[in-house]
Formats: structure tokens, C-alpha cells, sequence
């Protein structure tokens, strides 16, 4: 298919000059001469220069694609702004469009156009006319794709036979087939069939009976297996490095089982690059060794960051890691954030198991100085977690959590000890985990204390999150969100306020402070709710690469009943799309509430 955009062609015009002397010339009479010379090399320059022609160019009996592709091959509508065109070779342009117009449509299946083509001027001003009737279509007779060798019986081959975009009765459209056998080379080179050859590749075409035939004959050679994988590193012990892989030698060869070991060894953040080169002129049999060159990340990572949100106020954050502890891949790391609702201090030891880039078992401490409004609780905490990659997806997390908590909110003041197990299922799928066009977010967690294990009460807790996040026409972005809990046995008032339920804030019911909304005392204090019942809409509309408004409405508290009532947020706000993940800037509007007041929400970090 010819190129769509042609070269232009700058033309440059000579004028010579000869200077003829009859007689010797007093050179100091020359003396000026010089300036003169310039002057009229300028002159000659300025009337060499001509004006820019006017030409429009009318292209009627086509549209969209084909009138893009039309415009696209014609030269005279590609050089139409050259300054230095002239009527010759505009004549010479136009001479040329109905040959450009028929190599533009036969892509398509239209091999027998008709052009009545015209050029006219008027008034200094060129009008190029092409009215294009494009004819009967070629439409394709048959498609006959012939499979050999190892992959003759391949689900995956198979199925790009089935889905061949051409099939009798269509159209031809030559994208179409050239994309159908690219197809078949390109899930050869993916799944290991490196021997993969077209035997013939043919596409029949009788302009003058308006048919078309496809002959597609491929041999598949044999299929190529996974070797031996060679780690190229000195940071980590060779056994555990080798856990990373999901694959073994004589295995079938897969890319995307390699798109997968790159992902979890970036992942994992032991290495900032990760380079996998298969190396098919070294495959012994038909087994292609691997070779993976890693180069490690800094041991040691510090952060420090301020920032602001509506629910948090002000907040700092200041943090230590060290990314290998030893040679096996153990970590450790600390955390200090302060804001003007809370103040904690966390420390995290955990060491991979099974899987390197999924599971790990975690060790963790924690202190927390919770202050929000007018309740006060300090909680410190020890827990220990297992957490595995199920097949299907999911991630495990088994966790066991020792907690003391000093409380004060409303009338309700307390200490208390709990020793609370749980389990919690989660599982994110996204394109793009900052700014997701299509995702999910999922996570269900159960948890309780018993009496009789090292804890002053007993409840049994059960919480689901989930967020859909879907987009259209690249422009019109939705998402929905839902938050569920409830709490059963001892009653919620005699329960620490780091298991009860609140709602209100940017994350919860937007237009409401941050844990405003759920049951009330005497006082008017919120004291927290046995149950947890929110749910939110959201419009998001993207103007620019960086920027895009929503519109929201969110629906939902905290409560001791199910049958009480809920409370409407609605508004609308802004987004920025920063390297860490939205920044978001909601105007929200308590619906629910006398006067309906207002409320400005500030949020930074990704969707998902």
C-alpha cells in the first residue's frame, strides 16, 4: 500500500547575471560597486519569489476512512501549501489524482472507481474537483487457511483460523487480511514456534468480476520448550532467586510466561532493571535458555513527604527501608506519619516464601494516637501475617493481631485487650493501577476476638470493599463503589473505637466530615455503629491527557439497624492526573442535612 503521506518537493530558481566590460575599468571607480551588486542579487531574489497559489481541494463520494485515505494519496492536496507551487505543476498534480484515487480505494475492495475530475481558477483562487462514485465492492469468495506441523492442533492457532477477520461474503478490506496473517506470525513468535513459515500467501483478486480469495498455507515447525533460566546477579542467594520463574525447563515456550517473571522480578523491588533475552542460537534440542540480567536497587530507601487532605489535615510522613536485609530476600521497614488527626509509628519485618514475588510472612508492631474531633484512642499493636497467591487470582492473608487500645469518645471510655485472628481475601485486576481505564478492586475480611483467648470481649466482624472502574470512548470514565460491614455478639458501645464502624470523609460520603456520620449519644458525639452501609456513583469526563471533572453521588452511614436512614453526598470536582495517581478536588453538598452545607474534599493516590 502506497505511503500515506508523500514528500514534498522544494523547487529553487537560478537567475545568472553576466557583467561584460568593453574597456579597462578604473578600479576606484568600482569601489562601489560591491553595495550595488547586492542590491540587485536582492531585487532579482524578490521578483524570483512567487505568491503563494490559492488552491481548494473538493473531494465528494466518499467519507471517513475513505476520504481520509483519499486525501492522504493525492499529491496535489499534500502540496496545495507549498509556497514555491506553480500552475504547471498543479496541472501536472491534478493530471495524476484519478490514478492516486484508485490506489487510495483499492484497499478497501474498490478496484473499479469512477472520477470525474475537474481544476478550475477564479479570481486568483484554484478549485481542484473530484467527485468519486466508487463502484461495486470486491467481495471475498473464500478463505482457505492450511495449518502443518506441531501446531497444526494448537487451541491458540485454531482459534485465529476461526477468527480470521475475512470470511466469504465480506468485503475486502486488505487491513483486514494483512492483520489476519500477522496474526498467525505473531502467536508463532509468542508461543514458541520458531520455524513458523507461510508455504503460500496469497490474496486472488479479480478486479473485473468484483472477487477475491484468500490462501493462506503455514507450517508451524516444531514448538520450542523453556531451558535452563541463568539469573545474572550477586545480590540474592542463586535457590531463592530461581523461585521467581512459574515455569520449568521443558516446558512449553511462552512470552508471556517471561512478561510475567520481568513483572514480579520489577516487582518485587530488589532490582530497578530487568532485561530477559532468550537465547534461541544456544537452545540445545528444543530447549531456548533463558538469560535474565538484573541490575539491583539501592539497599537502603528513605522517604520523606507532607502533604494535605480534608479528612487528615496536614500530615508528614518520614520513612526507612531496607530492601535486602540478607541474601534471601528478607526486608525491613519503618514508618512515621503525624497528621493533625493522628500520629502512628510502624515497623514492618517480612521474609518471601513459595513465591518470592507474591507470598511472604510479615512481622509487624504498631503505635497509633488517634485524635480526631472529640475522641481520643491509643492503640499498640503486634501482628503476624501469611500471605499466598492463590491460582485463581485471589490473594490470602491470614494475620493474627495482639492490641491494647486506651479509648474516649463521648461517655464511652475505656481500656481494652484483644487478641483478633482473621482472614482476608483480596484481588485487584487494572490495565494501569494509577489511572485505571477497566478495573476491579475486591477485598472481604473476617475477624473476631474470644474471651477465652487473651481478650476482654468477643465480636466476629465481616467487611466487603469493591470498586468497578470502567471507561468508554476513551473519554467517559465510570466508577461505582460499595463498602459493607457488620459486627456481631458483644454490643458495639462496649467495643474500642478501632473496631467500630464510622462513615463521612473523601472516601466514604463525600459533603461530611471525616467520621461524622453513625449513631450519636446523648451529647451529640459519634460513638460508631455495629454496621457499615455505603455506596457511591461517579461520572468522570476527560478533557485533556492530564485533566477530566466528575460528577458524584455517594449514599450511605454508619448504623445499629438496617432500617436507618442514609445519608445523601453529592457534587461535583476536578482531576489532575499526577505521576502518583489522581489528585481529586470534590465540591461536595450534604444533601441529607438542613441548609444542604458544603464541603471542599482534597485526595491524593491511585483509584485502585
Amino acid at each position: 500500500m502506497p505511503s500515506m503521506s508523500t514528500p514534498q518537493v522544494a523547487v529553487t530558481r537560478q537567475w545568472p547575471i553576466t557583467l561584460a566590460f568593453r574597456r579597462r575599468v578604473n578600479t576606484r571607480r568600482l569601489a562601489g560597486w560591491p553595495a550595488v551588486c547586492l542590491f540587485l542579487l536582492l531585487l532579482f531574489s524578490a521578483l524570483a519569489v512567487h505568491a503563494e497559489l490559492d488552491i481548494e481541494v473538493q473531494i465528494e463520494g466518499v467519507q471517513d476512512e475513505l476520504l481520509a485515505n483519499v486525501r492522504a494519496y493525492l499529491t496535489i492536496e499534500q502540496q496545495r501549501k507549498d509556497p514555491t507551487l506553480n500552475e504547471s505543476r498543479l496541472r501536472r498534480y491534478h493530471q495524476k489524482a484519478v490514478a492516486e484515487i484508485a490506489d487510495a480505494l483499492a484497499p478497501f475492495g474498490y478496484y473499479q472507481p469512477n472520477t470525474v475530475a475537474s481544476l478550475s481558477e477564479a479570481n486568483g483562487r484554484w478549485l481542484a474537483h473530484y467527485d468519486i462514485q466508487v463502484g461495486p465492492p470486491v467481495r471475498v469468495t473464500a478463505v482457505n487457511i492450511t495449518l502443518k506441523g506441531a501446531g497444526e492442533n494448537d487451541p491458540d492457532f485454531q482459534r485465529l483460523v476461526k477468527d480470521f477477520p475475512l470470511h466469504a461474503g465480506a468485503v475486502l478490506d486488505q487491513r483486514n487480511y494483512k492483520t489476519g496473517k500477522e496474526s498467525f506470525q505473531r502467536l508463532a513468535n509468542e508461543n514458541g514456534y520458531f520455524g513458523f513459515q507461510f508455504l503460500t500467501h496469497q490474496l486472488r483478486i479479480d478486479p473485473v468480476a468484483n472477487t477475491a480469495e484468500v490462501i493462506l498455507d503455514m507450517d508451524t515447525g516444531p514448538r520450542y520448550q523453556f531451558g535452563e533460566v541463568r539469573f545474572n546477579q550477586r545480590v540474592l542467594r542463586d535457590d531463592f532467586i530461581q523461585r521467581f520463574p512459574r515455569f520449568k525447563p521443558g516446558a512449553p515456550y511462552r512470552v508471556s510466561e517471561l512478561l510475567e517473571l520481568q513483572s514480579a522480578l520489577f516487582d518485587s523491588n530488589y532490582f530497578g532493571n530487568v532485561e530477559i533475552e532468550p537465547r534461541e542460537e544456544l537452545a540445545e534440542g528444543l530447549q531456548v535458555p533463558i538469560e535474565v540480567n538484573l541490575t539491583p536497587r539501592r539497599r537502603h530507601r528513605y522517604t520523606v513527604g507532607v502533604g494535605y487532605g480534608t479528612d487528615t489535615g496536614a500530615r508528614g510522613r518520614l520513612g526507612w527501608e531496607n530492601r535486602r536485609v540478607n541474601d534471601r530476600g528478607h526486608r525491613f521497614r519503618v514508618d512515621y506519619q503525624l497528621s493533625e488527626i493522628n500520629d502512628s509509628l510502624s515497623t514492618r519485618y517480612s521474609w518471601p516464601i513459595r513465591n518470592p514475588g507474591s507470598d511472604e510472612i510479615a512481622l509487624t508492631t504498631s503505635w497509633s494516637d488517634d485524635h480526631p474531633n472529640d475522641s481520643h484512642s491509643e492503640t499498640f499493636q503486634v501482628g503476624l501475617s501469611r500471605t499466598l497467591a492463590r491460582h485463581s487470582g485471589w490473594l490470602e492473608t491470614l494475620y493474627l493481631k495482639y492490641l491494647t487500645e486506651s479509648f474516649r469518645i463521648g461517655a464511652d471510655r475505656g481500656d481494652s485487650v484483644l487478641l483478633i485472628p482473621g482472614i482476608t481475601y483480596s484481588r485487584v485486576t487494572a490495565d494501569l493501577r494509577t489511572y485505571p481505564s477497566r478495573g476491579l478492586r475486591l477485598a472481604v475480611d473476617l475477624r473476631g476476638a474470644d474471651s477465652s483467648l487473651l481478650s476482654d470481649h468477643e465480636f466476629i466482624q465481616l467487611r466487603t470493599q469493591v470498586k468497578v472502574v470502567t471507561t468508554l470512548d476513551s473519554r467517559h470514565r465510570f466508577l461505582a463503589r460499595g463498602d459493607v460491614g457488620t459486627t456481631f455478639l458483644d454490643p458495639i458501645r462496649s467495643l474500642p473505637t478501632s473496631v467500630r464502624f464510622f462513615a463521612g470523609g473523601s472516601q466514604s460520603v463525600r459533603g461530611y466530615g471525616y467520621n461524622d456520620l453513625g449513631p450519636r449519644d446523648a451529647q451529640g458525639t459519634v460513638v460508631g455503629g455495629e454496621h457499615l452501609l455505603v455506596g457511591s456513583l461517579e461520572y468522570e469526563y476527560r478533557f485533556t491527557e492530564k485533566w477530566s471533572g466528575a460528577l458524584f453521588f455517594d449514599k450511605g452511614n454508619a448504623i445499629n439497624s438496617w432500617q436507618e436512614h442514609l445519608k445523601e453526598g453529592a457534587g461535583f470536582g476536578g482531576r489532575w492526573l499526577s505521576p502518583v495517581g489522581p489528585i481529586r478536588f470534590d465540591l461536595a453538598w450534604a444533601i441529607s442535612e438542613p441548609g444542604t452545607p458544603v464541603l471542599l474534599h482534597i485526595n491524593v493516590g491511585p483509584d485502585l
